[in-house]
């Protein structure tokens, strides 16, 4: 099992002000974690076959908390993303500046050009 502090927040650009935490591990552990986690913060939001989510406030931050396999490849990618973008000043800034304008143009052009741009530093287009 290993934490990763990930998003806007980690990144200190600009974003929704949470907190984003994913817990990976094997989903065999899951029910050895999901009791603990619940008995601190709630019963969990969303549950998959890939994935326990829970989401609450914590000192006026909204958290949004994952317990997540850690062998998917869209975590994995995820990951890869966010600390590529921690070591790379060019890459953060570029990802602020997609950010920046979102809330003022359609979610989904917003969207088109994260995941685009997210390709783009994972070398995947």
């Amino acid at each position: 099992m290993y934490v990763h502090f990930g998003g806007a927040t980690m990144l200190e650009i600009s974003g929704q002000n949470d907190i984003d935490i994913i817990i990976l591990t094997d989903p065999r552990e899951y029910d050895t974690y999901e009791p603990v986690i619940s008995k601190v913060y709630g019963q969990p939001k969303k549950r998959s076959t890939s994935s326990i989510t829970w989401n609450f406030y914590q000192e006026s931050f909204e958290v949004d908390l994952h317990l997540s396999n850690v062998e998917s490849v869209n975590v994995q990618e995820q990951i890869k993303v966010f600390t590529l973008m921690a070591q790379n000043e060019d890459f953060k800034n570029e990802y602020n500046r997609i950010k920046l304008p979102y809330g003022k143009i359609d979610y989904k052009e917003y969207m088109r050009k994260k995941y685009a741009f997210f390709n783009k530093i994972l070398g995947l287009n």
